[in-house]
Protein backbone atom coordinates (compact mmCIF):
# COMPACT_ATOMS: atom_id res chain seq x y z
CA UNK A 1 0.00 0.00 0.00
CA UNK A 2 1.53 3.20 -0.62
CA UNK A 3 1.60 6.21 1.79
CA UNK A 4 -1.05 8.06 -0.16
CA UNK A 5 -3.40 5.44 -0.17
CA UNK A 6 -2.30 4.97 3.98
CA UNK A 7 -3.35 9.09 4.62
CA UNK A 8 -6.95 8.23 3.80
CA UNK A 9 -9.33 11.19 4.68
CA UNK A 10 -10.72 9.47 8.30
CA UNK A 11 -6.68 9.04 8.84
CA UNK A 12 -6.17 12.72 8.11
CA UNK A 13 -9.00 13.92 10.00
CA UNK A 14 -7.68 11.85 13.38
CA UNK A 15 -4.59 13.09 12.91
CA UNK A 16 -5.16 16.22 12.57
CA UNK A 17 -7.55 16.59 15.73
CA UNK A 18 -4.84 14.57 17.44
CA UNK A 19 -2.25 17.56 16.44
CA UNK A 20 -4.96 20.57 17.06
CA UNK A 21 -5.73 19.08 20.60
CA UNK A 22 -1.93 18.83 21.57
CA UNK A 23 -1.41 22.32 20.44
CA UNK A 24 -4.35 23.79 22.08
CA UNK A 25 -3.19 22.06 25.34
CA UNK A 26 0.06 23.30 25.59
CA UNK A 27 -1.07 26.94 24.49
CA UNK A 28 -3.83 26.67 27.12
CA UNK A 29 -1.10 25.65 30.11
CA UNK A 30 0.73 28.62 29.00
CA UNK A 31 -2.08 30.93 29.28
CA UNK A 32 -3.19 29.46 32.66
CA UNK A 33 0.00 29.47 33.86
CA UNK A 34 0.75 33.09 32.70
CA UNK A 35 -2.80 34.41 34.10
CA UNK A 36 -2.09 32.51 37.28
CA UNK A 37 0.93 34.28 38.22
CA UNK A 38 0.93 37.66 36.34
CA UNK A 39 -2.99 37.95 36.79
CA UNK A 40 -2.95 39.61 39.67
CA UNK A 41 0.14 42.32 38.89
CA UNK A 42 -1.55 43.00 35.89
CA UNK A 43 -4.94 44.56 37.35
CA UNK A 44 -2.95 46.29 40.15
CA UNK A 45 -0.77 48.09 37.69
CA UNK A 46 -4.03 48.42 35.42
CA UNK A 47 -5.64 50.51 38.16
CA UNK A 48 -2.86 52.28 38.90
CA UNK A 49 -2.50 53.82 35.14
CA UNK A 50 -6.52 54.14 35.52
CA UNK A 51 -6.25 56.66 37.75
CA UNK A 52 -3.85 58.60 35.73
CA UNK A 53 -6.58 58.82 33.25
CA UNK A 54 -4.24 57.37 30.50
CA UNK A 55 -4.43 57.69 26.54
CA UNK A 56 -5.97 54.66 25.24
CA UNK A 57 -4.25 53.45 21.79
CA UNK A 58 -4.43 50.29 19.30
CA UNK A 59 -2.10 49.26 16.93
CA UNK A 60 -3.48 46.96 14.53
CA UNK A 61 -1.05 46.97 11.40
CA UNK A 62 -1.58 43.56 10.01
CA UNK A 63 -4.06 41.71 7.44
CA UNK A 64 -6.83 43.22 5.66
CA UNK A 65 -8.84 40.07 7.71
CA UNK A 66 -7.66 41.45 10.87
CA UNK A 67 -8.65 44.83 10.50
CA UNK A 68 -12.63 44.38 8.88
CA UNK A 69 -13.03 42.56 12.12
CA UNK A 70 -11.59 45.05 14.55
CA UNK A 71 -13.59 47.79 12.16
CA UNK A 72 -17.26 47.24 14.19
CA UNK A 73 -15.50 47.37 17.53
CA UNK A 74 -13.62 50.77 16.31
CA UNK A 75 -17.22 52.66 14.57
CA UNK A 76 -18.79 51.22 17.69
CA UNK A 77 -16.83 52.95 20.39
CA UNK A 78 -18.80 56.56 20.30
CA UNK A 79 -17.86 58.39 23.75
CA UNK A 80 -16.12 61.82 24.49
CA UNK A 81 -12.94 60.41 25.29
CA UNK A 82 -10.39 60.30 22.27
CA UNK A 83 -8.41 56.99 21.06
CA UNK A 84 -5.72 56.25 18.57
CA UNK A 85 -5.02 53.51 16.79
CA UNK A 86 -2.04 52.50 14.44
CA UNK A 87 -3.55 50.27 11.64
CA UNK A 88 -3.37 52.10 7.83
CA UNK A 89 -6.29 49.80 6.84
CA UNK A 90 -8.47 51.04 9.17
CA UNK A 91 -7.22 54.73 8.62
CA UNK A 92 -7.85 54.03 5.36
CA UNK A 93 -11.45 52.78 5.39
CA UNK A 94 -12.47 55.76 7.68
CA UNK A 95 -10.90 58.22 5.40
CA UNK A 96 -12.23 56.62 1.53
CA UNK A 97 -16.12 56.42 3.58
CA UNK A 98 -15.78 59.43 5.39
CA UNK A 99 -16.89 58.38 8.41
CA UNK A 100 -16.64 60.41 11.55
CA UNK A 101 -15.00 59.06 14.55
CA UNK A 102 -13.75 59.22 17.65
CA UNK A 103 -10.16 57.13 17.03
CA UNK A 104 -6.97 59.17 15.43
CA UNK A 105 -3.69 58.17 13.80
CA UNK A 106 -1.08 57.10 16.40
CA UNK A 107 1.01 60.16 15.22
CA UNK A 108 -1.13 62.84 16.83
CA UNK A 109 -1.32 61.31 20.30
CA UNK A 110 -0.27 64.01 22.61
CA UNK A 111 2.28 64.46 25.35
CA UNK A 112 0.91 63.15 28.48
CA UNK A 113 2.12 61.48 31.56
CA UNK A 114 0.20 57.76 30.96
CA UNK A 115 -0.28 55.64 27.70
CA UNK A 116 -2.52 52.55 27.94
CA UNK A 117 -2.44 50.11 24.55
CA UNK A 118 -3.24 47.13 23.23
CA UNK A 119 -0.78 45.18 20.60
CA UNK A 120 -3.03 42.95 18.46
CA UNK A 121 -0.76 42.95 15.83
CA UNK A 122 1.90 40.69 16.98
CA UNK A 123 4.81 42.97 15.93
CA UNK A 124 7.43 44.26 18.59
CA UNK A 125 6.10 47.60 19.43
CA UNK A 126 9.46 48.73 19.38
CA UNK A 127 9.48 48.92 15.77
CA UNK A 128 6.29 51.35 15.52
CA UNK A 129 7.84 54.95 14.92
CA UNK A 130 5.18 56.85 16.73
CA UNK A 131 5.89 54.97 20.07
CA UNK A 132 9.54 53.32 20.04
CA UNK A 133 11.22 56.58 22.45
CA UNK A 134 8.47 56.93 24.60
CA UNK A 135 8.92 55.23 28.17
CA UNK A 136 5.50 56.27 29.68
CA UNK A 137 3.28 53.82 27.98
CA UNK A 138 1.97 50.38 29.14
CA UNK A 139 1.03 47.74 26.64
CA UNK A 140 -0.55 44.14 27.05
CA UNK A 141 -0.72 41.74 23.82
CA UNK A 142 -1.70 38.28 23.48
CA UNK A 143 0.15 34.97 25.33
CA UNK A 144 2.60 33.26 22.96
CA UNK A 145 5.13 30.22 23.30
CA UNK A 146 7.47 32.47 21.97
CA UNK A 147 6.15 35.52 23.69
CA UNK A 148 8.22 38.80 23.56
CA UNK A 149 8.40 41.45 26.43
CA UNK A 150 9.19 43.69 23.13
CA UNK A 151 5.95 43.04 22.10
CA UNK A 152 4.42 44.07 25.28
CA UNK A 153 2.62 42.85 29.15
CA UNK A 154 1.23 39.25 28.01
CA UNK A 155 -2.08 38.70 28.78
CA UNK A 156 -4.66 38.00 26.10
CA UNK A 157 -5.13 34.73 25.30
CA UNK A 158 -4.37 34.39 21.61
CA UNK A 159 -6.42 32.46 19.08
CA UNK A 160 -3.93 32.84 16.85
CA UNK A 161 -1.94 29.77 16.92
CA UNK A 162 -4.17 26.88 18.34
CA UNK A 163 -7.12 28.67 16.36
CA UNK A 164 -9.97 27.86 18.88
CA UNK A 165 -10.37 31.21 20.06
CA UNK A 166 -13.02 33.68 17.92
CA UNK A 167 -10.78 36.59 16.97
CA UNK A 168 -13.12 39.30 17.79
CA UNK A 169 -13.62 37.35 20.99
CA UNK A 170 -10.04 37.88 21.09
CA UNK A 171 -10.87 42.35 19.92
CA UNK A 172 -13.38 42.42 22.33
CA UNK A 173 -11.05 41.11 25.41
CA UNK A 174 -8.75 43.90 24.25
CA UNK A 175 -11.47 46.51 24.31
CA UNK A 176 -12.48 45.49 28.10
CA UNK A 177 -9.54 45.37 29.47
CA UNK A 178 -8.93 48.92 27.88
CA UNK A 179 -12.28 50.13 29.23
CA UNK A 180 -13.62 51.27 26.17
CA UNK A 181 -17.32 50.90 25.58
CA UNK A 182 -18.81 49.65 22.53
CA UNK A 183 -21.78 48.30 20.58
CA UNK A 184 -20.65 46.12 17.19
CA UNK A 185 -24.37 45.89 16.21
CA UNK A 186 -24.13 49.97 16.32
CA UNK A 187 -20.19 49.81 14.53
CA UNK A 188 -21.84 47.59 11.64
CA UNK A 189 -24.97 50.08 11.50
CA UNK A 190 -23.03 53.10 11.28
CA UNK A 191 -20.81 51.43 8.21
CA UNK A 192 -23.99 50.71 6.58
CA UNK A 193 -25.36 53.45 6.80
CA UNK A 194 -22.18 55.39 5.17
CA UNK A 195 -22.54 53.03 2.79
CA UNK A 196 -25.50 53.39 1.77
CA UNK A 197 -25.12 57.39 1.59
CA UNK A 198 -22.03 57.44 -0.42
CA UNK A 199 -23.20 54.81 -3.34
CA UNK A 200 -26.36 55.83 -3.70
CA UNK A 201 -27.66 54.55 -7.45
CA UNK A 202 -24.01 54.16 -8.74
CA UNK A 203 -23.61 50.56 -8.14
CA UNK A 204 -27.91 49.31 -8.58
CA UNK A 205 -26.48 47.51 -11.27
CA UNK A 206 -25.26 44.69 -8.88
CA UNK A 207 -28.52 44.10 -6.98
CA UNK A 208 -29.54 40.53 -7.63
CA UNK A 209 -26.37 39.41 -8.16
CA UNK A 210 -24.40 36.74 -7.10
CA UNK A 211 -20.36 38.05 -6.75
CA UNK A 212 -17.19 35.17 -6.26
CA UNK A 213 -14.34 35.68 -5.21
CA UNK A 214 -11.91 32.88 -6.54
CA UNK A 215 -9.17 33.55 -4.09
CA UNK A 216 -6.37 33.11 -7.00
CA UNK A 217 -4.08 35.42 -4.88
CA UNK A 218 -4.34 33.00 -2.24
CA UNK A 219 -3.03 29.82 -1.12
CA UNK A 220 -3.76 26.38 -2.67
CA UNK A 221 -6.61 25.15 -0.35
CA UNK A 222 -9.10 28.98 -0.65
CA UNK A 223 -9.41 28.79 -4.51
CA UNK A 224 -12.25 28.16 -6.20
CA UNK A 225 -12.33 26.09 -9.14
CA UNK A 226 -13.45 26.41 -12.48
CA UNK A 227 -16.10 23.53 -12.12
CA UNK A 228 -17.56 24.95 -8.86
CA UNK A 229 -17.91 28.61 -11.48
CA UNK A 230 -20.08 25.98 -13.59
CA UNK A 231 -22.65 25.68 -10.94
CA UNK A 232 -22.66 28.69 -9.65
CA UNK A 233 -23.64 29.86 -13.38
CA UNK A 234 -26.03 27.90 -13.97
CA UNK A 235 -27.61 28.03 -10.76
CA UNK A 236 -27.54 32.11 -11.52
CA UNK A 237 -28.86 31.67 -14.87
CA UNK A 238 -31.75 29.19 -13.90
CA UNK A 239 -32.83 32.06 -11.21
CA UNK A 240 -32.24 34.85 -13.04
CA UNK A 241 -29.63 36.26 -10.98
CA UNK A 242 -26.36 37.53 -12.86
CA UNK A 243 -22.74 36.45 -12.18
CA UNK A 244 -19.77 38.81 -11.57
CA UNK A 245 -16.20 37.56 -10.31
CA UNK A 246 -14.13 40.00 -8.48
CA UNK A 247 -11.09 41.07 -9.66
CA UNK A 248 -7.60 40.50 -7.81
CA UNK A 249 -4.96 42.49 -7.46
CA UNK A 250 -1.50 41.86 -9.66
CA UNK A 251 -4.02 39.31 -11.78
CA UNK A 252 -4.95 41.46 -13.93
CA UNK A 253 -3.92 38.96 -17.21
CA UNK A 254 -5.94 36.08 -15.58
CA UNK A 255 -8.70 37.48 -14.67
CA UNK A 256 -9.13 38.82 -18.28
CA UNK A 257 -8.40 35.62 -19.97
CA UNK A 258 -10.54 34.00 -17.24
CA UNK A 259 -13.54 36.41 -18.65
CA UNK A 260 -12.95 35.43 -22.22
CA UNK A 261 -12.98 32.28 -21.81
CA UNK A 262 -15.78 31.66 -19.73
CA UNK A 263 -17.77 34.71 -20.21
CA UNK A 264 -18.23 35.54 -17.12
CA UNK A 265 -18.22 39.53 -16.12
CA UNK A 266 -15.46 40.37 -13.88
CA UNK A 267 -15.09 43.93 -11.29
CA UNK A 268 -12.17 45.30 -11.39
CA UNK A 269 -12.51 47.83 -8.33
CA UNK A 270 -9.22 49.43 -7.26
CA UNK A 271 -10.36 50.80 -4.00
CA UNK A 272 -11.65 48.70 -0.93
CA UNK A 273 -13.64 51.33 -0.23
CA UNK A 274 -15.45 50.48 -4.11
CA UNK A 275 -15.73 46.96 -2.46
CA UNK A 276 -18.29 47.90 0.13
CA UNK A 277 -20.10 49.79 -2.20
CA UNK A 278 -20.55 46.29 -4.35
CA UNK A 279 -20.61 44.07 -1.98
CA UNK A 280 -23.29 45.75 -0.38
CA UNK A 281 -25.59 46.08 -3.52
CA UNK A 282 -25.27 42.49 -3.97
CA UNK A 283 -27.82 39.36 -3.36
CA UNK A 284 -24.96 36.77 -2.18
CA UNK A 285 -21.29 37.49 -2.16
CA UNK A 286 -19.05 33.74 -2.49
CA UNK A 287 -15.54 32.99 -1.45
CA UNK A 288 -12.97 31.09 1.15
CA UNK A 289 -11.93 32.58 4.44
CA UNK A 290 -10.15 35.68 3.41
CA UNK A 291 -10.21 39.36 4.43
CA UNK A 292 -12.49 40.46 1.04
CA UNK A 293 -14.70 38.20 2.46
CA UNK A 294 -15.01 39.43 5.92
CA UNK A 295 -15.71 42.80 4.75
CA UNK A 296 -18.01 41.39 2.28
CA UNK A 297 -19.75 39.59 5.78
CA UNK A 298 -19.96 43.07 7.74
CA UNK A 299 -22.56 44.74 4.68
CA UNK A 300 -24.95 41.52 2.79
CA UNK A 301 -25.38 38.35 2.58
CA UNK A 302 -22.25 35.45 2.06
CA UNK A 303 -21.59 32.15 1.79
CA UNK A 304 -17.72 32.01 3.23
CA UNK A 305 -15.97 28.44 2.62
CA UNK A 306 -13.34 26.96 5.47
CA UNK A 307 -11.25 24.82 4.23
CA UNK A 308 -7.79 24.35 6.01
CA UNK A 309 -8.81 27.72 7.93
CA UNK A 310 -10.57 27.57 11.64
CA UNK A 311 -13.85 27.87 11.54
CA UNK A 312 -13.75 28.37 15.39
CA UNK A 313 -11.61 31.62 15.12
CA UNK A 314 -12.48 33.36 11.73
CA UNK A 315 -16.24 32.46 11.33
CA UNK A 316 -17.46 32.79 14.83
CA UNK A 317 -18.02 36.13 15.55
CA UNK A 318 -19.76 38.35 18.88
CA UNK A 319 -22.37 40.05 15.94
CA UNK A 320 -23.67 36.85 14.43
CA UNK A 321 -26.24 35.14 15.90
CA UNK A 322 -26.96 31.33 14.70
CA UNK A 323 -30.04 30.64 13.30
CA UNK A 324 -29.91 26.91 11.90
CA UNK A 325 -27.13 23.85 11.23
CA UNK A 326 -27.40 21.54 8.51
CA UNK A 327 -25.28 18.26 8.51
CA UNK A 328 -24.44 17.51 5.00
CA UNK A 329 -23.34 13.92 3.71
CA UNK A 330 -21.03 13.96 0.06
CA UNK A 331 -19.64 10.86 -0.70
CA UNK A 332 -20.09 9.34 2.76
CA UNK A 333 -17.88 12.39 4.44
CA UNK A 334 -19.86 15.05 6.42
CA UNK A 335 -20.15 18.69 5.97
CA UNK A 336 -21.77 20.86 8.04
CA UNK A 337 -23.46 24.34 6.67
CA UNK A 338 -24.37 27.22 9.38
CA UNK A 339 -27.00 29.79 8.70
CA UNK A 340 -26.16 33.04 10.88
CA UNK A 341 -27.88 36.57 11.38
CA UNK A 342 -25.50 39.33 11.50
CA UNK A 343 -27.18 41.27 14.27
CA UNK A 344 -25.77 45.10 12.86
CA UNK A 345 -26.66 44.36 9.10
CA UNK A 346 -29.47 42.22 10.03
CA UNK A 347 -28.24 40.43 6.89
CA UNK A 348 -27.58 36.37 6.59
CA UNK A 349 -23.97 35.01 6.64
CA UNK A 350 -23.75 31.57 5.83
CA UNK A 351 -20.68 29.18 6.26
CA UNK A 352 -19.62 25.96 5.32
CA UNK A 353 -16.68 23.87 6.31
CA UNK A 354 -15.98 20.20 6.93
CA UNK A 355 -13.78 20.49 10.18
CA UNK A 356 -14.45 23.21 13.45
CA UNK A 357 -10.69 24.25 13.63
CA UNK A 358 -7.66 24.33 11.46
CA UNK A 359 -5.98 22.05 10.04
CA UNK A 360 -1.91 22.29 10.89
CA UNK A 361 -0.54 19.90 7.82
CA UNK A 362 -2.26 21.51 5.21
CA UNK A 363 0.38 23.83 4.08
CA UNK A 364 3.57 22.05 6.06
CA UNK A 365 6.62 21.21 4.04
CA UNK A 366 7.42 18.18 5.60
CA UNK A 367 4.06 16.56 5.02
CA UNK A 368 4.18 17.53 1.14
CA UNK A 369 5.88 14.00 -0.18
CA UNK A 370 3.26 12.21 1.78
CA UNK A 371 0.31 14.30 1.85
CA UNK A 372 -1.56 15.92 -1.01
CA UNK A 373 -3.55 19.10 0.40
CA UNK A 374 -7.15 18.38 -1.26
CA UNK A 375 -6.73 15.09 0.38
CA UNK A 376 -6.98 16.62 3.59
CA UNK A 377 -9.14 20.00 3.11
CA UNK A 378 -11.35 19.43 -0.06
CA UNK A 379 -14.48 20.70 0.63
CA UNK A 380 -16.16 19.16 -2.42
CA UNK A 381 -17.64 21.86 -4.14
CA UNK A 382 -19.39 19.85 -6.91
CA UNK A 383 -21.97 20.56 -4.72
CA UNK A 384 -22.62 23.71 -4.64
CA UNK A 385 -25.56 23.63 -6.24
CA UNK A 386 -27.36 21.80 -3.88
CA UNK A 387 -26.10 24.12 -1.12
CA UNK A 388 -27.20 27.20 -2.88
CA UNK A 389 -30.66 25.58 -3.01
CA UNK A 390 -30.90 24.70 0.58
CA UNK A 391 -29.71 27.92 1.37
CA UNK A 392 -32.78 29.07 -0.91
CA UNK A 393 -31.15 32.40 -2.51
Amino acid sequence: MSLKKFFSNSFLDNFTEIINLLIGLIYEFVYITNLFINKKIFFIKLERIFKDKPIKFIIRNDRLGDSILTLPFILGSKSNEKFYIKSDYIRLILKELKLDDNWFDLKKMPPRNCYLGANLSGYNFESIEEIKDSKQYFIFTQVGLLNSPKKGYPILYSPNYASKKSQTNYVKNAFDILKINFSVEEGIKVLNRNIDNLSKDKYSKFKNSIIVFLGIGLDPGRKIDTNTIYKIRDYCNKNKLKLYIQEEPNFKKFFNDFSKKYDIKLINSTKISELFFIFRKAKLVIGFDCGPMHLASLCTQTLVLFSHTSRKQWGHHIWNKQLYLNKLNYNSIEYTLIKNINLGSKKFNWIFYKRNIRCPIHNDKRFKKIIESKNCCNLNLDNIDKILELMNI
